[in-house]
């Protein structure tokens, strides 16, 4: 049963994983397009996030930033819960890559409590990610280590994959939010398969619509607020 249990919260953290990793990564301000962005405590963006025909509201807001100055922290809530297990995570972005550092959330599956801590670091193999512009491509590998305490039990996952991340193009897109001018940004992984495609905007600071190519799930956004 712990087995059973342990695979359900991965899969439903990979999800969450993924749903996060949409929205904190955008461009700079309207005067100097694909600059790194100013982050500021109180900026607050909504998603629709739609996972396995079910829509969840993604909401991500900047609560504060740490004392040395190297990230910005995130606090986000998924309502409905995701699996019916996880509906709130705080995480770390690293001020220049807007990449999560840490993140932490807990939850209760099966009348059982649990907490996951997940730590990531990040090597820039090639190209560099400001400014954004049509062209340009990074690639970058991530490498994460995640913490799952389940009852009175630690496991602890390691990951590293590489991705090359390419902007093909500048355009309109349209959303419940509005329509906006935006980077498209294309996601490969080392097969040269197309992993995600996503829309960024300067305007808004974070990415407007990304499409997951592996599962066909959307996110868009419906709402913002931005200093």
């Amino acid at each position: 049963m712990k087995d059973t249990k342990r695979y359900s919260i991965i899969v439903t953290v990979l999800i969450l994983l993924v749903m996060i990793a949409t929205g904190i990564c955008g461009c700079g301000g309207d005067e100097d397009k694909g600059q790194l962005p100013d982050i500021k405590v109180g900026d607050l963006w909504e998603y629709k996030d739609i996972q396995d025909g079910i829509e969840h509201q993604l909401t991500m807001e900047v609560i504060e930033g740490d004392e040395a100055g190297e990230w910005h922290t995130i606090k986000m809530t998924i309502d409905p819960p995701l699996d019916g297990m996880i509906d709130e995570a705080i995480a770390g972005f690293d001020k220049e890559l807007l990449l999560p550092l840490w993140t932490k959330m807990s939850g209760e599956t099966e009348g059982e409590a649990f907490t996951v801590e997940i730590e990531a670091t990040y090597d820039i193999l090639s190209g560099s990610r400001w400014p954004i512009e049509v062209g340009k491509e990074i690639t970058i590998t991530e490498s994460t280590t995640t913490n799952i305490k389940l009852g009175d039990e630690t496991d602890t996952e390691t990951e590293t994959e590489t991705k090359t991340h390419k902007v093909e193009a500048v355009e309109e897109i349209t959303v419940e939010a509005g329509t906006f001018e935006c980077f498209r940004a294309v996601e490969y992984d080392e097969d040269g398969e197309k992993v995600s495609t996503k829309w960024h905007s300067d305007k808004v600071k974070a990415t407007v619509k990304e499409i997951d190519h592996e599962t066909g799930e959307t996110q868009e956004l419906v709402s913002y607020s931005v200093k």
